[in-house]
C-alpha cells in the first residue's frame, strides 16, 4: 500500500522559493515506513514527455517535466525501472528509510526515453523540494491515488 504526500512549490524567475510546508511534507513520513522520491528537473530537452515509472513490473507514475511524486512505502522488495530499460533499481526499503530516484531523459530512436538514477538523500532532497507535485491523474495505478 502506498501513501502520498504532495510536495508543493511555486515558480518565480531565476531561483524557486522553497515554501516551509513544502520541506515538512517532503521529510514527513511515518516511522514505520520508507519514503520514496521521484522526481524529475525542469528542462527544455522532452519537456512535454512524461515517461512511466514501474513498480515491481507495474505502472506506478507518468513523471512530467518539473515534477516531483513522494510517497510512502511498506518496508520490503522493490524494483523501479522506467522506458529505458538499461537503467532502475531494486532496493529493500526499511522503515524510516529514503530513497531519492532522479529522472532523466534520454533520446531514443523515435524519442525520449526516461532514465532512472539512484541520488543521495543530500541532492535530492535539495532538487525535489523546488518541483511541483505530479497530477493525481498522472498516477497511473488508481490504488495509490
Amino acid at each position: 500500500m502506498l501513501t502520498i504526500f504532495a510536495v508543493a512549490g511555486c515558480a518565480s524567475e531565476g531561483v524557486r522559493p522553497v515554501s516551509p510546508a513544502a520541506v515538512a511534507k517532503l521529510q514527513s513520513v511515518p516511522s514505520s515506513m520508507a519514503r520514496v522520491v521521484i522526481y524529475r528537473e525542469g528542462r527544455m530537452a522532452g519537456a512535454l514527455l512524461s515517461p512511466t515509472v514501474t513498480l515491481n513490473g507495474k505502472d506506478l507514475v507518468n513523471v512530467g517535466n518539473g515534477r516531483v511524486f513522494v510517497g510512502a512505502f511498506r518496508p520490503g522488495h522493490y524494483v523501479f525501472e522506467a522506458n529505458d530499460k538499461n537503467s532502475g533499481t531494486e532496493v529493500d526499503l526499511k522503515p524510516g528509510s529514503s530513497l531519492f530516484i532522479k529522472m532523466e531523459i534520454v533520446s531514443g530512436i523515435w524519442k525520449g526515453n526516461g532514465r532512472l538514477l539512484q541520488i543521495t538523500p543530500e541532492q535530492g532532497g535539495f532538487e525535489a523540494r523546488r518541483l511541483t507535485p505530479v497530477d493525481l491523474n498522472d498516477i497511473e495505478d488508481p490504488n495509490y491515488r
